[in-house]
């Protein structure tokens, strides 16, 4: 056995949270250091051992991220719901041997194949949620967009964004102010500069759905 897991392809693969996670902070580490979406970074075999798309989808659901959200962008504490999502996910399925009938009912993978069976009815959850469907890194998954919301870092006063690489410079939108000298001038539009920041209803979002395991009845 153990000369199997130090042979080629074996050695290369990341650690499986099921059994050895690493500890948080290393987690943490590894995630403000990678720039790619989300779901691409969970099915990186490398870092993730034995996650594959139906679990990268579940994993996010309950850490209430979108698929598309940047690794480095996720702060500390959305990171920590990642985190204990990908535990829960890869140990649940180890121990009921991916048996979906043992699953908890809240998860979103009972939901996520009437796509394939009707491409008219709009597929939702338990409680109403609307699934949705959407190709990350070339592979298709699901995510419910009420509970997994794509948001901007925000971005202060102080930060020194020309020294960030070019690729790494946040989006910044124009905000035209207006300003009447008299009633005969002319209309002045002064254009500035206002960073992107992480709306309420964003923030309220993440701290509402952040990830809490729900209870079997």
């Amino acid at each position: 056995m153990e000369e199997m897991q130090t042979s080629d392809p074996i050695n290369k693969l990341g650690p499986d949270y099921s059994i050895n996670p690493p500890e948080f902070a290393e987690f943490f580490n590894i995630c403000s250091k990678r720039r790619i979406a989300v779901k691409t970074f969970l099915l990186d075999q490398s870092v993730f051992s034995g996650i594959g798309n139906w679990m990268s989808d579940e994993i996010l659901h309950l850490a209430r991220i979108h698929p598309e959200q940047p690794v480095n962008t996720i702060p500390e504490a959305l990171a920590q719901c990642l985190y204990d999502g990908i535990i829960d996910v890869c140990s649940i399925t180890a121990e009921t041997e991916a048996n979906t009938t043992k699953f908890p009912r809240h998860w979103l993978m009972l939901h996520r194949w009437g796509k394939a069976r009707s491409k008219k009815e709009v597929q939702k959850t338990a409680d109403g949620k609307i699934v949705d469907f959407l190709t990350v890194g070339g592979r298709t998954g699901c995510y419910i967009p009420e509970l997994q919301v794509l948001f901007k870092p925000e971005v202060s006063d102080t930060d020194d964004i020309k020294s960030e690489p070019q690729d790494s410079k946040p989006k910044r939108r124009k905000v035209k102010q207006e300003r009447k000298e008299s009633k005969d001038s002319k209309e002045v539009k002064i254009e500035t500069e206002e960073p992107l920041k992480l709306s309420e209803e964003q923030k309220l979002s993440i701290s509402k759905f952040s990830y809490k395991p729900e209870p079997e009845n």
